[in-house]
C-alpha cells in the first residue's frame, strides 16, 4: 500500500513538474518573440503610414471640392462673381468675391462692398489651409481680363507662395473649366478638374507621378 502511494506521489510531482516545464517560457523565446514581433512591425509600418498619407490627400481634395461647391452657392446666392485662389508648393486657399482689375490675393476686406439691401446674403471671404503635407502643385484654367474678357492660361502665377489666376464662379450658375493637382509627402497625386457649363466637379483616383505624366501626354 505504502508503495502504491509513494509511486503515485511521484507520478503527480512529475506530472507538475512537466506542466511547469511546457507552461514557462525561456529569456530566450521572449527575446525571439520581440524580435519577431520588431520585425513584423517595422514591415507594417510603411503599410501603415501610406495609408493615413492616402486618406490625408483624399481629404484635402474632398475639402477643396466642398469650397469650390460653397463657392458656387455664394455666386448665385449674392449674384455676385466668386474666386477661389490657391498658393502652389503650399495648402493655402482662400474663396472670395471677384472684382475686375483686383489683384488676386489683395485683401478681400478692402475692396468687398456691404451690400445695401439687408434681404440680399452677405459671405464673408474666407482663407483656409489643406491637410497637413497636403500642397497645391499646379493648376490651369480660365483666367479673366477687364471686365467681360476671358481666356484660358495656367494658373500659376510665377514663383510660389504668389497667390494663382481665379477660377471662378458666376452667379447663372456657370464656372471656369479649371484642373487642380495636389500632391502629398509620397509623392501621390490627385487631380480636381471642374468643368465650366455645369460646374460639376469631379476628383481622380490616386495616381503616381507616372501616371500624371500619362495623363499630361493624352
Amino acid at each position: 500500500m505504502n508503495c502504491i502511494t509513494k509511486s503515485n506521489f511521484k507520478l503527480a510531482a512529475s506530472s507538475r513538474e512537466s506542466t511547469a516545464r511546457r507552461g514557462g517560457m525561456t529569456l530566450f523565446e521572449i527575446l525571439l518573440v520581440l524580435v519577431l514581433l520588431v520585425v513584423v512591425g517595422s514591415l507594417a509600418m510603411p503599410l501603415l503610414e501610406g495609408g493615413f498619407a492616402s486618406i490625408r490627400l483624399r481629404r484635402g481634395t474632398d475639402q477643396v471640392l466642398a469650397s469650390w461647391t460653397e463657392a458656387r452657392i455664394q455666386a448665385v446666392q449674392t449674384g455676385e462673381t466668386h474666386q477661389f485662389l490657391f498658393q502652389t508648393e503650399t495648402g493655402l486657399y482662400r474663396v472670395e468675391p471677384w472684382q475686375a482689375g483686383v489683384e488676386p490675393g489683395t485683401d478681400p476686406l478692402d475692396v468687398v462692398p456691404v451690400a445695401n439691401d439687408a434681404t440680399k446674403p452677405l459671405w464673408l471671404p474666407y482663407e483656409a489651409q489643406l491637410p497637413e503635407e497636403i500642397l497645391f502643385v499646379e493648376g490651369d484654367g480660365l483666367a479673366v481680363e477687364g471686365a467681360n474678357g476671358r481666356t484660358v492660361e495656367a494658373l500659376n502665377q510665377g514663383s510660389s507662395p504668389a497667390w494663382s489666376a481665379p477660377i471662378l464662379f458666376f452667379p447663372d450658375g456657370t464656372t471656369s473649366s479649371a484642373s487642380l493637382l495636389l500632391r502629398n509627402e509620397r509623392q501621390l497625386y490627385q487631380r480636381i478638374t471642374l468643368r465650366a457649363l455645369t460646374g460639376v466637379a469631379r476628383a481622380s483616383e490616386v495616381l503616381t507621378r507616372d501616371e500624371v505624366e500619362q495623363l499630361k501626354g493624352r
